[in-house]
This record gives structure tokens, sequence and C-alpha cells, in this order.
């Protein structure tokens, strides 16, 4: 079953239309038509808010009856690599999405892959971040303009809760069909998009004007680098 399949079957079990799941989630009525006619599949942010207002699991509605779910279950004992016994209970497993945030100069995306979980310590996202695991997605940079803040290939955690740019940090936005990493602040009517790279000069994005096509999917809470 295609992912179009799947959205039908919920919204007909729902009763809903596709009008209706369109003026809930705000995803215009044209984009929510190319769902279901499977011509496109969600963006991160649109699927986003496809799950929260339908209530399924993201990963059945990607990929199916099948699909992972970032839920371990431990059937046997889990040790470490040195044989230290490991409860799993301590821990929370954030979805990583094949996804890339351009740090240059943005790049349109058309899906979003679902490829593992990585394992973080409840009490590190509960304290150190004070965020609430379902809220958490990682997905990775491309391109230079962040740097040396952020450089090429680094693996970002988002947290999809906080996007009120009125307190300024690094977010990843939607802009059109491009999703970048970028420093963030709110000024009077607009959002001030700058890099950390001097290369790359900051622009303005207007809010009030309905032709700027723009989101912010979530601030950038933690990254990783390798070395």
């Amino acid at each position: 079953m295609s992912v179009s399949a799947r959205l039908e079957q919920v919204i007909a079990e729902k009763g809903m239309s596709i009008k209706a799941l369109s003026d809930k989630t705000g995803i215009p009525y044209r984009s929510m038509q190319n769902y279901f006619s499977g011509e496109r599949e969600p963006n991160f942010e649109n699927l986003r808010k496809i799950v929260a207002t339908l209530g399924v699991d993201a990963n059945w509605f990607l990929f199916g009856d099948d699909a992972q779910t970032g839920v371990v279950t431990a059937k046997e004992e889990v040790c470490d690599i040195k044989g230290r016994p490991v409860d799993l209970s301590e821990y929370v497993f954030i979805p990583r999405y094949r996804v890339q945030a351009s740090a240059g100069n943005g790049r349109v995306l058309s899906e979003e892959d679902y490829m593992h979980s990585m394992a973080f310590r409840r009490y590190w996202v509960s304290k150190y971040l004070h965020a609430d695991p379902a809220n958490l997605a990682i997905i990775s940079v491309e391109g230079d303009s962040m740097e040396p803040t952020l450089k090429d290939h680094d693996v970002i955690m988002l947290d999809t809760s906080r996007r009120d740019p009125n307190v300024e940090g690094i977010y990843v936005i939607r802009l059109d069909d491009a999703l970048l990493v970028k420093q963030v602040q709110r000024i009077p009517g607009k959002i001030r998009v700058s890099s950390a790279n001097p290369a790359y000069p900051p622009f303005e994005v207007d809010l009030s004007n309905s032709a700027e096509d723009v989101a912010i999917i979530g601030k950038v809470v933690w990254f990783g680098r390798q070395t």
C-alpha cells in the first residue's frame, strides 16, 4: 500500500475529506491533492502536521505495516560492548531521517525517509534539552554557510515544538520547498536569516507577505560531528 493509499484509508476511517484535512493542518489544498494522488509525498513539516492531526504513527504512514517504529523491545538482556547490562528504559530513541538541511544556498526536497533511531539518555533529554522526546528529530547538514558553527555532514537534532524566533538561535526553516539551517532572529514584521560564514549575506523574510512560503520547522538543540 502506498502513502497515498494509507492517507486515503485513514481519512475514510475518520470520516474526513481532503478539504477538512487541509483546513485542520493548514496545508494548501493543492498540495494535499497531490499527496492523495501520489504525485508527491509530504515534506518533513507537512508530514509532522498530518500525523499529528490524524493521530497515526509517522513510520507506518510512510512505510506501512512492516515499518520500524523506533521502539526497542528487550526480549533478552541488553549489554554494552563491555558486557555490562543496559536498562533500555533509561533511553529514548530519536528518529533520524534521510533529510539534509542546506547550510548553503538551499535545495529542494521531495520526500523524507526514516533511516534509524539514535539512543539518548532520557535524563539528559529532560534535564539539559528540556525537551519532550516526541518533538525531537535528527537530520543532517549540507553545505558550508554555517561554518564554523556547523559543518557539512554534521548531524543536528531539532525540537519541532520550538518554532518561535523570538528566542534567537539556530533553526531549520522551510523556504518554499527548500530546507535551510540558519541563524534566525525576529525583527518587526519579519525574520532575519543569517549565516555564520560571512561569505553568505543575510536576508529578511516578510512574514506579513502571503507570497512568502516560509515555515520554521524547529530549533537546533544538539549537533554531532565526526572528526
